[in-house]
């Protein structure tokens, strides 16, 4: 079977790749999404797609992003939207359209590529990416106090008996280890400015640290105009300037 691979260069006129995304790679995807990944982040991306006979095969893109690494920037692109029809697996279709937004991304001056992934072995062994396992930090945040909560449905007795201790654990550790409450930290709901982020980082990361660069157009685009979800900011500030700020 023949295929086509295109670098898509009208970003405007793109339904049936809408569609295609919609369906295989991210349900919530629509046109104001797409235009808004596509049209409005600051700098262009790539985003290569392979026909056949009978529409979209393949879809790759890779998203423009600075990083801020020992007090200057990157240029690199973020690798996104991976979907192959699993008809073309073990065929080069893949492999091919990524080689293509690779060089398209090298051409624009943007030579380093990175991402998150669970098919590792795609990446590593195919794609020739450095992967590096267990490095990704998750985080639980605990925005109310923990409540208890009984299942007429419990799936094992054990399990719920699990749950319960676990929930009385954390109960405890609320009530007799609340953190104390500093007087000098101002809370506010504005973001922070980007010389105040970059400050921030300065004074308390290590150098060899790799951010993104939250430069102003990127902070407009990826939180105020994003039409896929609603942010909430917090900053903290001491007579000393920016002490802390969460994106939630």
């Amino acid at each position: 079977m023949s295929t086509r691979l295109e670098i898509v260069q009208d970003f405007g006129s793109a339904g049936d790749i809408v569609a295609f995304l919609q369906r295989h790679v991210n349900p919530r995807m629509t046109s104001e999404a797409f235009e808004w990944q596509f049209v409005r982040i600051p700098d262009r991306p790539v985003l290569t797609v392979t026909r056949d006979a009978n529409g979209i095969c393949c879809t790759q893109s890779f998203l423009p992003h600075d990083l801020h690494h020992a007090g200057g920037t990157l240029p690199t692109v973020k690798s996104e939207h991976s979907f192959l029809l699993p008809t073309y697996r073990g065929t080069p279709v893949f492999t091919d359209a990524y080689a293509a937004g690779l060089a398209a991304s090298a051409d624009a001056g943007r030579r380093i590529c990175w991402g998150f992934t669970p098919a590792v072995k795609v990446w590593r062994d195919r794609l020739g990416f450095e992967v590096f396992d267990e490095i990704m930090c998750e985080c639980v945040a605990r925005i109310a106090r923990p409540r208890f909560a009984f299942s007429p449905f419990p799936k094992g007795p054990m399990r719920s008996i699990y749950g319960l201790l676990r929930r009385t654990a954390v109960s405890l550790r609320t009530l007799f280890h609340r953190p104390a409450r500093s007087t000098d930290l101002r809370a506010q709901d504005r973001p922070a400015q980007v010389s105040e982020i970059d400050a921030l980082f300065a004074a308390i990361a290590p150098v060899e640290t790799v951010r993104l660069d939250m430069n102003a157009a990127f902070l407009e685009w990826r939180f105020t105009a994003n039409p896929n979800t609603r942010f909430h900011v917090r900053t903290f500030r001491s007579p000393n300037g920016l002490a802390g700020y969460y994106i939630l």
